[in-house]
């Protein structure tokens, strides 16, 4: 006699392969249908194995839900989407900066915008009818003050600002200011990228004027064959006072204004002024102190004003 198996109903769909053979081999053996289903087919769950009034193939409850699988590969990087709409225009590109009136005074009519929209401006710029006096102009550096001389349109630096004193004797030799902590930041209070605008916003010519300090010392060689002072360019060019094989620039002291005296025993001062139409020549950032002679020689120096057109 034939002997059924129950099967582990985890394995059930194994016995598929030997339904047909079983219910050959199985008289007394017929196939049930599920309700509403006419003609029987090789799956479990729609047909019942019943023999004898058994059944022996039967459809299980549901089981309870397996484990999550484990994740599958990143698939493949999709295409790119398409283009966004353009964005919103953006500020303009110049310096929203301006050159307005600074003090009120007998002249003034209050503050005056130069331009409107206001930007980077110098008094070469500035329309007719703005009056001479003190104005202020920026860049994103910083703003600063400047002195606009309109009968000649030229931007002026007028701080007035004058160094420490500098005691020096013989034994040292000829030095620069520099080396004895002289900073041209502070005769002229800008800086480095301040200046370099006033020398971009210029084109024609650039003056400086210098008030030489002195206590028996003297800015111009009285025997014109010795260079009592040497002054730096901005362009690191070496200015002397009169033209030489090197270079012909030169600066100037005019009589009226040379004060200074060898043996001085009192404070004096001379004037010395530059003047270039190569506007990035100043201002001066250094001076070479080469009249050494006495053992307690002083000297200082001044700015004045330097002017841009």
């Amino acid at each position: 006699m034939a002997t059924v198996v129950l099967i582990n109903r985890s394995y059930y769909f194994l016995i598929l392969i030997g339904i047909q053979s079983a219910f050959a081999q199985l008289p007394h053996a017929e196939l049930e249908t599920s309700d509403g289903i006419d003609t029987c087919s090789v799956k479990l769950d729609t047909c019942r194995l019943k023999v004898g009034g058994h059944h022996l193939l039967k459809h299980g409850e549901k089981g309870e839900p397996g484990l999550q699988g484990l994740p599958g590969p990143i698939g493949p990087q999709g295409f790119p989407g398409p283009v966004g709409p353009p964005g919103s225009p953006g500020l303009p590109g110049s310096c929203p900066c301006k050159l307005t009136r600074k003090e009120t005074g007998y002249e003034s009519e209050g503050e005056i915008d130069f331009t409107t929209p206001t930007n980077d401006k110098t008094c070469n710029l500035a329309p007719d009818g703005i009056k001479s006096g003190n104005y202020t102009t920026g860049i994103p550096s910083g703003f600063f003050e400047i002195y606009c001389n309109m009968t000649t349109r030229e931007t002026c630096i007028r701080k007035n600002k004058k160094s420490a004193p500098y005691e020096y004797n013989a034994e040292k030799g000829a030095f620069w200011l520099s080396s004895l902590g002289f900073n041209y930041r502070d005769l002229y209070e800008l800086n480095q990228q301040q200046i370099s605008f006033l020398q971009t916003m210029s084109g024609k010519s650039v003056r400086q004027t210098l008030k030489y300090h002195c206590l028996d010392s003297v800015p111009y060689p009285k025997n014109k064959t010795i260079p009592a002072v040497k002054l730096l360019a901005w362009n690191d060019v070496i200015i002397e006072a009169y033209p030489t094989m090197e270079s012909p620039f030169s600066y100037s002291v005019t009589p009226e204004t040379d004060g200074c005296v060898e043996g001085g025993t009192e404070w004096s001062s001379s004037i010395i002024e530059i003047r270039s139409t190569y506007v990035n020549r100043l201002p001066i950032r250094d001076v070479w102190i080469a009249d050494v002679r006495g053992p307690k020689q002083k000297v200082a120096i001044e700015n004045v004003e330097i002017c841009f057109v």
